[in-house]
């Protein structure tokens, strides 16, 4: 199963810029090659900036469209699905709850720190946004629970994926309603006057300067994916940190925002974030998805593999944490120096014999080259630790006690699922330390209902409108993606309301 479908935020990858746009400078140019002027600039064309394009254009308003890639929908090309409540496609097919059902649930499993009137927003809009893409040519094909993963049967699938049945229409449509799209063009600050946003300065691939009057800007620039500065602020520090998103999303909404005051919360927000094995390799696209390193039943997988010790020889946490939301795999080993999975040869046969051709060999492989110095084997526990610098004592003691669990079928330390307790006790053994691979962040900026930038106090900020996973802060420090496709549906929601809202700000200047 594709995790992009259930997350509904991915990136499969995307074009590489060119270096001078790797920084956001935050000031003015010493010169200007053109003067642009619009009612919107929309920084980002990914599938938050194609709806405020879309909505913008269809309101009348002439709109400038910045894309800081070679191609529209970098980030969202493979996201499969989008969230929805009491749909059109939901009512047809017989299913039935209430916004109600959604919101309590995500204000629970979120111990009620995510923004609850941000959550009635997005689920009642969804079913109206639903409708409103169709008549803009987007591609529905079916609505489920996704596999029942799902709380709730949420996810309404694209035809073609997003890259299909969202990013195409879409971008046409946005064409044929006259939006002035360039592409390999960055912003890099906003203009400012006394407290106002006036616009935005950009370059472009051919070091063409311009400056962009308009009376509002959109920000959905994609979050803070490719930058490893901005990553380590959210807690992801280790020096084997798999960069795996929009290589192109380098935080410059978020610093953009900052310049016109807005409050940083990147610390609170959250990430698409899967753990790996830099030993072993990964044959798919997206990694995560790899049967043997990735979260499908990967060693440091979502479906209990193994004993995960600390770096001080000590278990830590259920193995089985991810079965309910596979984002959680990460979020106990974010306390640690370093985390540890333990298996056995007996353990690693019976999960892959039959499932990945000539696993006997990439094994033998991955211990001989030892990408990270993060695989090692041996005939014991005790040499196991050796090879690692854990404390054998300790380490003996630990599995021991992990085995008495699993001859007694009951997990008296964490309560992992029974059927999941498989002993480690027949050499050789394994250990395999537990990095990460960094997708997207999801969420960085303060913003309002309304999808207005928010000061530290709590102020707007005139003028500027935060969308997509720059603002996504419907979900604090975890994403929760129990309901499916709910960031899709928060990137499509954001962008169209937030021009919706730049109308009415408009209106009144």
């Amino acid at each position: 199963m594709a995790a992009l479908g259930l997350v509904g935020c991915a990136s499969s990858g995307a074009n590489e810029v060119a270096s001078s746009a790797s920084t956001t400078a935050l000031t003015a140019p010493t010169s200007i090659d053109e003067t642009l002027s619009c009612d919107m600039v929309i920084v980002g064309g990914g599938i938050s900036g194609l709806a405020a394009a879309v909505q913008a254009g269809i309101d009348g308003h002439s709109v400038i469209l910045l894309e800081k890639t070679g191609q529209l929908g970098p980030m969202g090309g493979a996201v499969e699905g989008q969230f929805g409540v009491e749909s059109t496609m939901q009512k047809a097919a017989g299913i039935d709850f209430t916004i109600a059902d959604v919101v309590a649930h995500e204000m629970e499993v979120a111990q009620y720190r995510s923004p609850g009137a941000q959550w009635i927003d997005l689920c009642t809009n969804s079913a109206g946004n639903i409708d409103w893409e169709v008549e803009q040519g987007v591609l529905f094909d079916h609505v489920d629970d996704y596999y029942g993963t799902c709380t709730l049967a949420t996810f309404h699938w694209f035809k073609d994926k997003a890259s299909g049945g969202y990013i195409e229409p879409m971008s046409a449509r946005a064409k044929a309603l006259g939006v002035d799209i360039h592409l390999t063009t960055w912003a890099t600050s906003l203009i400012i006057e006394d407290g106002v946003i006036k616009g935005v300065y950009a370059e472009d691939g051919d070091g063409m300067v311009y400056q962009v009057d308009a009376k509002a800007v959109i920000m959905a620039s994609g979050g803070v994916g490719g930058d490893s500065e901005l990553v380590a602020e959210q807690g992801w520090t280790s020096d084997w940190v798999l960069f795996a998103g929009n290589t192109a999303s380098r935080g410059d909404g978020l610093h953009m925002a900052e310049q016109a005051g807005a409050k940083d919360m990147l610390s609170e927000a959250a990430a698409f974030v899967m753990n790996y094995v830099p030993a072993f390799p990964s044959n798919h696209a997206p990694q995560y998805a790899d049967p043997l390193n990735g979260m499908v039943t990967g060693v440091a997988s979502a479906h209990g593999f193994g004993l995960w010790v600390n770096q001080d020889a000590k278990r830590f946490v259920n193995e089985n944490v991810g079965v309910s939301n596979m984002m959680l795999q990460t979020m106990p080993t974010k306390a640690n120096k370093h985390s540890y999975v333990i298996f056995d040869q007996a353990m690693f046969d019976a999960t892959y014999t039959g499932l990945v051709d000539g696993v006997a060999d990439i094994l033998a492989e991955s211990l001989k080259t030892n990408d990270g110095d993060s695989l090692y084997s041996a005939d014991s526990i005790a040499a196991l630790a050796t090879k690692t610098g854990l404390d054998a004592d300790t380490l003996e003691e630990t599995v021991d006690r992990y085995n008495g669990m699993c001859a007694a079928g009951k997990d008296t330390d964490f309560s992992r699922d029974a059927k999941t307790l498989t002993a480690v006790e027949s050499g050789p053994f394994y250990i395999a330390r537990i990095e990460q691979t960094y997708f997207a962040s999801i969420g960085g900026v303060l913003n309002s209902a309304k999808h207005e930038a928010l000061t530290t106090d709590y102020e707007t900020i005139p003028g500027l409108y935060i969308a997509g996973l720059d603002g996504a802060m419907l979900y604090r420090s975890v994403y929760t993606i129990n309901l499916g496709g709910s960031c899709c549906a928060n990137n499509v929601n954001s962008g169209r309301y937030s021009a919706i809202n730049a109308d009415e700000y408009i209106k009144f200047l």
